[in-house]
């Protein structure tokens, strides 16, 4: 049952691959166990499903399917009255692991999903996203030789979170944690000894050859020099030579970024809704 249920969720996100890439990374080993997943099952394939990563806060959950289904999904995860096709499934270690959604989750959604998510969810003020494809053969970053580039690792750990804790005082790094210097790729710029700007991945998946391009900074008083820009190349370069797709996440309304971006060589892969909702369905 547990086996034929994952390669019935894998199935369900590879018909998707860009847009279900989180989800695919967290069917990872060192991903998985901080995941909860809820799926709709109609005969012998999915229709909707909902996945919760737990590491993260507030935990973002991410969902795919069509509305019907979603809007049965979404009620019984709430904690509603259970339905025969709404299965819930967590990693072994997680044995005690709450079948009902958390009070407030980071939500990513395609529209046409909306009406389902507000059957369930208050919303808060959110952005719509792009989701941005890496196409390698446009790959091809100029200008960007002689800047200070240099890798990071666990041994920059202490650096790396005083910079994300600088960063969030201006909307930056909110999605970073340690976890993602441990397991992914992340350069940076120093400026007198100190932090200026960091690019990196939110993950790396090496199963599915997917990584996600992310928490890219740069300090205010640092910016129109090219180092996030470099960073972000240094990012890339490293990625594409392990035979990985690159995809990222930007605001719709973020001009700057995604002409940088498409810059670099990245396509528009889909648009989403991005941000914080909140059930009163249990108290």
């Amino acid at each position: 049952m547990i086996h034929e249920l994952r390669a019935q969720i894998e199935r369900f996100l590879l018909r998707d691959r860009f847009y279900a890439a989180y989800a695919l990374a967290d069917l990872e080993p060192a991903f998985f166990p901080h995941t909860r997943w809820w799926v709709v099952r109609r005969g012998a394939g999915l229709t909707a499903l909902a996945l919760l990563f737990t590491r993260l806060h507030p935990p973002p959950l991410l969902l795919m399917g069509n509305v019907r289904d979603m809007a049965h999904l979404l009620r019984v995860a709430a904690g509603g009255e259970p339905e025969k096709a709404v299965l819930f499934w967590a990693p072994p270690e997680a044995q005690a692991a709450d079948p009902r959604l958390p009070r407030r989750v980071l939500l990513s959604f395609r529209e046409d999903l909306r009406e389902a998510v507000l059957s369930t969810f208050r919303l808060h003020p959110g952005q719509r996203m792009m989701r941005m494809v890496l196409e390698p053969q446009r790959f091809f970053p100029r200008g960007l030789e002689g800047l200070p580039v240099e890798r990071l690792g666990p041994e920059h750990a202490a650096e790396v979170q005083v910079f994300y804790h600088k960063a969030a005082r201006w909307g930056g790094g909110d999605a970073f944690s340690l976890y993602q210097l441990e397991h992914g790729v992340y350069y940076g710029v120093c400026v007198r000894g100190r932090l200026v700007a960091v690019a990196g991945t939110h993950f790396l998946s090496p199963t599915y050859r997917l990584a996600a391009l992310g928490n890219v900074f740069t300090l205010p008083a640092y910016r129109g020099r090219g180092y996030a820009t470099a960073c972000t190349a240094a990012v890339l370069r490293e990625l594409l030579a392990r035979g990985l797709d690159v995809i990222l996440n930007v605001a719709e309304d973020n001009a700057a970024a995604v002409h940088i971006y498409r810059k670099l060589g990245f396509r528009h892969h889909c648009t989403f809704w991005e941000g914080v909702g909140e059930t009163g369905m249990f108290e």
